[in-house]
């Protein structure tokens, strides 16, 4: 009787631990040059919610031990995690193409047109986000409303949104221009630019006077401090 207890004991606890749901962080890379990759989706195989990263390639995500994640993005072979209880997760997507060395070419297409252009591009797939009211079939409005289809819509409207906000900061915020004020090397450079990225709003609302005032004042705080605001290096032990 005891041993049946035991036993009975042992597998309610295994249930109740893979049945524990855990928010779970992580990042993903570029497998060859070990860079982050954004705009990455992550499933969740066994429930069928997706997530995308960040522009940091980083994320968080509901999972429960036992559950497999896979990690999407075009031009990328998936990769795939099996959550065991990991501290953090992390996925290396293999490029399908051999990548050219990166040659850096300023866009002539502005933040507006361009987040105009995305949005025309994902137009069938945007229309589930917001599905309008159908009073003679007021089930399948609420459904497509709730749907997982239409809560993916409106996550990718948030990040096309993001995305035409992180283009208005690099239309100002770029190498050339802040170079011309700095005249800095290029591991400065990049080193400054990355600690003191200006937000959308002042990239959007200040002139040029107060722009150049920003980089030159932000700039005499990276000199007191150079490691103020650099981004600690993730691990996958983290």
């Amino acid at each position: 009787m005891k041993i049946q207890s035991g036993l009975f004991l042992f597998f309610f606890c295994i249930q109740i631990s893979f049945g524990q749901t855990t928010v779970i962080k992580g990042f993903v890379i570029n497998k060859d040059t070990k860079q982050r990759l954004a705009k990455v989706f992550i499933v969740n195989e066994q429930s069928k919610d997706g997530i995308y990263n960040n522009s940091k390639g980083e994320f968080s995500i509901t999972v429960k031990k036992g559950e497999l994640l896979i990690a999407n993005l075009n031009d990328y072979f998936p990769d795939s995690v099996l959550y065991n209880g990991q501290s953090a997760l992390y996925f290396q997507l293999k490029p399908k193409a051999i990548q050219l060395k990166e040659v850096r070419i300023t866009s002539k297409i502005s933040p507006m047109a361009k987040y105009n252009q995305t949005k025309k591009e994902f137009d069938s797939t945007l229309d589930q986000a917001h599905p309008g009211f159908n009073p003679f079939n007021p089930i399948t409005s609420i459904y497509n409303l709730f749907s997982r289809e239409g809560k993916n819509a409106r996550k990718l409207e948030k990040i096309i949104e993001r995305d035409y906000r992180e283009s208005v900061v690099d239309n100002r915020f770029n190498s050339g221009f802040v170079n011309q004020i700095l005249k800095l090397n290029a591991e400065e450079l990049t080193d400054y630019m990355q600690q003191y990225r200006p937000t959308y709003n002042l990239a959007l609302n200040a002139d040029d006077y107060e722009f150049v005032q920003y980089v030159k004042n932000s700039y005499r705080s990276y000199r007191y401090n150079p490691t103020a605001f650099r981004l600690k290096k993730l691990t996958p032990s983290e």
